[in-house]
């Protein structure tokens, strides 16, 4: 899986993991495990941002046009800002992955 995908595949879970978590099957709590320790290592600003797009009830997230009005953006800006902190998340997923990579075998 590319890093877009790795990144995106556990934010759009986050908001199923909180609201589902009496119900998770194993692997399900495991993955909310590598998300939850990624997000730790963010700033509250980050994470903030990112749950304002991610962390929704909806099955995709919020449109970057519609994210860039709420923020008071460009678009461009926006779009950029979300790509940054996204690297940040993939980085910090990819400590994750490899520190729990046991649990998941």
């Amino acid at each position: 899986m590319r890093e877009s995908q790795k990144t995106k595949y556990f934010l759009s879970k986050w908001f199923y993991y909180d609201k589902n978590f009496d119900y998770l099957c194993d692997v399900e709590r495991l993955n909310m495990k590598i998300l939850y320790a990624t997000l730790k290592e963010l700033t509250e600003e980050q994470r903030s941002f990112l749950a304002d797009k991610y962390r929704v009830d909806r099955s995709t997230p919020i449109p970057d046009k519609e994210m860039a009005e709420r923020y008071n953006m460009t678009q461009l800006d926006y779009m950029n800002m979300r790509k940054r902190y996204e690297r940040l998340f993939y980085r910090q997923l990819e400590k994750a992955l490899d520190y729990y990579k046991g649990e998941r075998a």
